[in-house]
């Protein structure tokens, strides 16, 4: 619910409590959705390379179950790496 309405505080605290749940319990096949909130919640706060580093997880949970989630986290990540000025070679 924190999500929909907006409230980026609890929304970050509930995220990073899933994610944690899921990994203390050993529930892998809710791992990458829970990886996948926590990556936007992180992107959405401004940290690029630690929303990176949970769509790396997300794929390393996917593999290990064989599931399939669709990439959003991934696309984020990619349209605000595109927003990101480069620096000169």
């Amino acid at each position: 619910m924190a999500l929909h309405l907006w409230d980026d505080e609890h929304w970050d605290l509930l995220s990073d409590r899933q994610v944690q749940l899921a990994r203390g319990v050993g529930a892998l096949s809710e791992l990458p959705l829970a990886l996948s909130s926590r990556a936007y919640a992180v992107l959405l706060a401004g940290d690029l390379t630690g929303a990176a580093c949970l769509v790396g997880e997300i794929q390393v949970a996917m593999d290990a179950t064989g599931s399939h989630l669709a990439p959003y986290a991934e696309l984020g990540v990619a349209a605000c790496a595109a927003d990101q000025p480069r620096r000169p070679r």
